[in-house]
C-alpha cells in the first residue's frame, strides 16, 4: 500500500469513526437534552446558550489558527506542538483573568444577574481545554479520529448522568455547567495517558512564525464562524431576554445535531485528507465527490425529516412549554441543511491554500448576517431564523464560486453528487406531510412514530430503486451486505 492509498484508507476509517460513533453518542446526549428540557426552564437553557459563546470564543482565540496550521503543514517537528501549547496556555490564562474580572459587567450588560457567577465558574473550562487541545491536534494530524471519537463518547458518558442527577436535585442551569467541566476534566486525563504526559512548554515561540501566514487567516475565519454561530444568541439575549434565547437555543440545538456531528466532523476529517492530496487533482476530485455524496446521504433525510415531523416531535418529547419553538425548528432545519452543503466546499478551499480568500468571503457573509440581525431580531426568533437561512445560502453560493474558480471543481459535478439524495429527501418530506395532513386520531408520540416510519421507508426505497449514478455506491454496499448475509446463512 503506497502513501496515498494509506491516507485514503485512514480517511475512510476516520470518517466512519468520527461521524458514526459521535452521532450515536450525540443521540444519547440528545435524549438527555429532552429529559433536561422537561426538568429545566427555557430561561435556564438561555443562560447556557449565552455562556456557551464564551467557550466557542475562547477556543478560537487561544488557538489563533495554529492548530489547523499544524494539521495542514506538510512536515512538523515536536517544537511546533510545544510552541503551540505555550501560546495556547498563555492566552487561555489571560482570557480566564479577563472573564472573571469583567463577569459583573457582562451580567449588567445583558441584565441577567446570574450570568456573573456562571461566567466565573465556566471560565475554568478554558484553562482545562488549553492542556488537552495540543494533544488533540497531534492525534488529528495523524488521522487518529477513532481515538478522538472514543474519547468524546466517554466524555459525554460522564456528562449525562451528572447533568441529570444535578437537574433532578434542583441545580437548574448549574447542572449543565458542572457536567461540562467534569467531562472536560475526564477527557484531559485520558489525553494525558495517551500522550504519556503533558506537552511541555517552550520559550521558542518564534517557531510559530513559520505557520503564521496560514494561522492568521484561520484565526480570522474562526472569529467569523464564531460570530455567525453566536451573534444571533447575543442579539436575542440583549433585545428579547434569556427565555427567548432558551427557545431559540433548543430549536437550534436540535436542528444543528446532524450539521455538527456529521457535516462538520466529515469536514474536519476531509481537511486532513484534502491537505495531503492538494497536489493530486484526480484524487482530490474523487474524494470531494464521495464526501458530498456520503454527507448528503446522511444529512438530507435527517434535516428534512426533522422539519416534516416538528409538530408531534416537540409536543410529545419536549412538552407544551416548548410549543412556541416549532416554526423556528422548521426554519433551522432548512438553514443547517444549506450550511451542511456549504461545508465541503469550505474545507476544500481552505486545505488547498485559498484560506485568505475563503476568509474574506466569510467575513462578507458575516457582515450581511450582522446587519440583518441588527434590523430584524426585534421581530422575534423566527425572524432570526430567516436571517440564518439567508446567511447559509449566501455562504453556499460564495463557497461554490471559490471552488469553481480556484480549485476548478465543477458545480455540476457537485450537484450530481447530492442530487439522488436530495430527490429522495423531497419525496420523503412530501410523503410525511401528506400523512400528517390526514389528521389521524392518534396520540402525539404514535403520530411521530408513524411519520418517522413513513419517511424512513420512502427515503430508503427512493435511494435504492431510483437508478442514479451518484447513489450506486449505496446500492453496492447493500448488495454486498446481502451477499455476506446469504453466505453466513448457507454455512
Amino acid at each position: 500500500m503506497n502513501k496515498n492509498e494509506k491516507y485514503v484508507e485512514d480517511t475512510k476509517k476516520s470518517a466512519m469513526w468520527f461521524t458514526v460513533l459521535p452521532f450515536t453518542t450525540q443521540m444519547a446526549r440528545f435524549i438527555n437534552s429532552l429529559i433536561l428540557a422537561r426538568l429545566l426552564s427555557p430561561e435556564a437553557f438561555g443562560i447556557i446558550g449565552i455562556v456557551s459563546v464564551l467557550m466557542y470564543y475562547s477556543d478560537t482565540f487561544s488557538d489563533f489558527g495554529f492548530g489547523k496550521a499544524i494539521i495542514q503543514r506538510k512536515r512538523v517537528k515536536e517544537l511546533h506542538f510545544k510552541s503551540y501549547f505555550t501560546f495556547n496556555l498563555i492566552i487561555s490564562l489571560l482570557l480566564f483573568t479577563l472573564i472573571t474580572y469583567y463577569s459583573d459587567n457582562i451580567a449588567i450588560f445583558f441584565e441577567i444577574e446570574v450570568l456573573s457567577d456562571a461566567f466565573d465558574v465556566f471560565a475554568i473550562y478554558i484553562v482545562i481545554t488549553a492542556f488537552l487541545t495540543p494533544i488533540k491536534i497531534k492525534l488529528s494530524r495523524e488521522i487518529k479520529y477513532k481515538t478522538l471519537a472514543i474519547i468524546d463518547a466517554f466524555r459525554f458518558g460522564i456528562q449525562i448522568p451528572i447533568s441529570l442527577t444535578l437537574a433532578i436535585n434542583g441545580f437548574d442551569f448549574w447542572s449543565i455547567i458542572y457536567a461540562m467541566i467534569a467531562g472536560q476534566l475526564f477527557a484531559l486525563v485520558v489525553f494525558l495517558v495517551i500522550n504519556k504526559g503533558f506537552i511541555l512548554p517552550t520559550t521558542k515561540l518564534l517557531f510559530l512564525r513559520t505557520m503564521f501566514n496560514f494561522s492568521k487567516w484561520d484565526f480570522v475565519a474562526g472569529q467569523a464562524n464564531l460570530l455567525s454561530e453566536s451573534a444571533d444568541k447575543l442579539f436575542l439575549a440583549k433585545i428579547l431576554g434569556a427565555s427567548y434565547v432558551g427557545l431559540y437555543d433548543r430549536a437550534q440545538g436540535i436542528a444543528v445535531m446532524p450539521y455538527m456531528q456529521i457535516s462538520q466532523k466529515l469536514s474536519i476529517v476531509s481537511f486532513s485528507s484534502f491537505s495531503r492530496f492538494q497536489d493530486s487533482p484526480k484524487e482530490l476530485d474523487y474524494y470531494f465527490g464521495r464526501l458530498m455524496s456520503f454527507q448528503a446521504l446522511l444529512v438530507i433525510p435527517m434535516l428534512l425529516g426533522l422539519s416534516s415531523v416538528s409538530e408531534p416531535f416537540v409536543s410529545s418529547l419536549l412538552g407544551e412549554k416548548w410549543l412556541e419553538m416549532i416554526p423556528t425548528l422548521k426554519l433551522m432545519s432548512f438553514a443547517f441543511l444549506i450550511g451542511a452543503l456549504a461545508n465541503p466546499f469550505s474545507s476544500l478551499n481552505t486545505a488547498t491554500g485559498f484560506i485568505s480568500l475563503q476568509t474574506k468571503v466569510s467575513l462578507l457573509c458575516l457582515g450581511v448576517l450582522l446587519i440583518t440581525l441588527y434590523n430584524f431580531t426585534q421581530y422575534g426568533i423566527n425572524a432570526v431564523a430567516y436571517c440564518l437561512i439567508m446567511f447559509q445560502l449566501l455562504r453556499l453560493i460564495t463557497n461554490c464560486i471559490i471552488s469553481k474558480i480556484k480549485v476548478n471543481v465543477s458545480i455540476l459535478f457537485a450537484a450530481s453528487a447530492i442530487f439522488p439524495f436530495l430527490l429522495a429527501g423531497i419525496l420523503m418530506f412530501v410523503s410525511v406531510r401528506v400523512v400528517y395532513s390526514m389528521q389521524l386520531t392518534l396520540t402525539d408520540w404514535k403520530y411521530l412514530v408513524l411519520l418517522i416510519a413513513t419517511g424512513a421507508s420512502v427515503y430508503t426505497l427512493s435511494v435504492l430503486f431510483i437508478p442514479l449514478q451518484s447513489s450506486n455506491f449505496v446500492r453496492q454496499k447493500v448488495k454486498n451486505a446481502i451477499n455476506r448475509l446469504k453466505l453466513k446463512i448457507s454455512h
